[in-house]
């Protein structure tokens, strides 16, 4: 269970980085302050994936399970609002990253449950 633990947070960072340098970067470029906002955003969700991946080295730290799960919580809400208020339910990225947040979000609870 543990490799799958790693393999949502490891998705994370894989997406985040693809919607940052493939998405981002490369559609607007480093001078758009569009680009910016959509950086940060990839910055975001990579530190939600740091918090689960050392969520996943420490199975006892009730507050690191905390912390991943809100933040893991937070990027679901986070993608769900994108996905409205920039029309894009159909959109499978959106749903990649909810999935993969949603993943992170049972092994937070998991943690908490002392079963990790």
């Amino acid at each position: 269970m543990k490799r799958i633990d790693y393999l949502f947070a490891a998705l994370l960072i894989l997406f985040s980085a693809g919607h940052g340098f493939l998405g981002t970067l490369a559609a607007d470029g480093w001078n758009s302050s569009a680009s910016v906002w959509s950086f940060s955003g990839s910055v975001a969700a990579w530190l939600v994936a740091a918090i689960n991946i050392l969520r996943t080295g420490r199975p006892h730290d009730k507050g690191v399970a905390v912390i991943a799960l809100a933040g893991s919580l937070s990027w679901i809400g986070l993608m769900a609002w994108l996905a409205v208020v920039a029309h894009m339910i159909s959109d499978v990225r959106i749903w990649l990253f909810v999935g993969t947040a949603a993943g992170l979000v049972g092994f937070s609870i998991r943690t908490l449950r002392g079963r990790a």
